[in-house]
């Protein structure tokens, strides 16, 4: 399964504290020249993937501030973490002595799933981040019975365009069809999938 940049219009902005000045969501506005920012000793920001919800992430990018012209100065050491429960978590990633101004790319040293994903402040770094992008898969972690049902999104991107379809699949236990493959795995403009269930 390809994964993608996951979009921020499925999570909730989660940080150590919210108010007006600390703003967990300037972290995932697609703007560099907004920035999270806490008081905080032990800060952190992140997202929540919502109940019944999970990530399993490949790789994240993040913008430091834009004011920073030493980042490692600031970053150096911090981590990025999952967790499903807000109380045990998973280094996802290290800020390493490569940090430099503009995006910078950590791979996942993690394959696991989990509902919450956050960047962590330590003793030397601190939490300004203007940006964070998440890459990876969202999926329902919800355990259906064979009458139980659930509804989720559909999230369309291609580079050009993004919609989400609220609510346009129903899973069901008894139900729903497993993909079993799609070929050709590239088509052109005109189409042409055979598509097995």
């Amino acid at each position: 399964m390809k994964t993608s940049l996951l979009p921020n219009s499925q999570f909730t902005f989660i940080s150590d504290q919210s108010d007006t000045f600390a703003t967990p969501a300037f972290a995932f506005d697609s703007l560099v020249n907004t920035t999270y920012n806490s008081s905080n000793g032990l800060c952190w920001v992140g997202v929540d993937a919502g109940i019944n919800m999970q990530m399993r992430i490949d790789r994240i990018r993040y913008f430091g501030n834009l004011s920073w012209t030493n980042v490692a100065q600031y970053i150096l050491y911090s981590v990025f973490e999952g967790s499903n429960d807000l109380n045990s978590w998973t280094v996802l990633g290290q800020v390493d002595q490569t940090v430099h101004t503009g995006w910078n790319t950590l791979i996942s040293k993690s394959s696991l799933p989990f509902r919450y994903i956050r960047f962590s402040h330590n003793s030397t770094s601190k939490c300004q981040l203007a940006e964070i992008q998440l890459y990876g898969i969202l999926y329902s972690s919800a355990n259906l019975t064979s009458t139980d049902s659930y509804l989720s999104d559909i999230v369309y991107i291609d580079g050009f365009n993004n919609k989400t379809f609220t609510n346009a699949i129903e899973f069901r236990k008894d139900k729903t069809a497993t993909l079993v493959s799609v070929s050709p795995p590239y088509g052109d403009v005109f189409g042409g999938y055979d598509i097995t269930i």
